[in-house]
């Protein structure tokens, strides 16, 4: 009986995390290129930013699947990456306590109307 059971609820757990799955999923056909854009930023800052040693997201794929949702182009992607790499090697995030600050940095970054405004000019084919 207790078998039974057991055999129920992971049976109904399994249901429950497909049909969770299922309806998180991402629809190609519905993400803006400048969420995408925005977020491979993003993803980039953070590997740049935080140290190797704190990373333990060094091999997520985050930044190709933003680029298979996307219609961004190389171009785009290298601009953006270009960009990236000059925001974390000129703004200066201090801790008292000597701790990277490196998230903080990327969300903040996330966030700020420098990037909105570039990733705005980048899809117009600006610079």
């Amino acid at each position: 009986m207790k078998n039974t059971h057991l055999l129920l609820l992971i049976a109904l757990m399994i249901i429950q995390g497909c049909s969770i799955r299922k309806s998180n999923s991402i629809d190609k056909n519905n993400y803006p290129d400048a969420l995408a854009l925005k977020n491979i930023a993003f993803c980039n800052c953070v590997n740049r930013a935080v140290p190797l040693s704190d990373q333990q997201w060094h091999s997520d794929g985050s930044i190709s699947g933003y680029v298979q949702l996307s219609e961004v182009g190389e171009k785009e992607i290298d601009t953006t990456m270009q960009f990236v790499q000059t925001y974390v090697d000129t703004a200066k995030y201090y801790s008292s306590t000597n701790s990277n600050l490196g998230l903080m940095k990327c969300i903040n970054f996330y966030n700020s109307i420098e990037l909105k405004n570039f990733v705005q000019k980048v899809l117009k084919g600006e610079k």
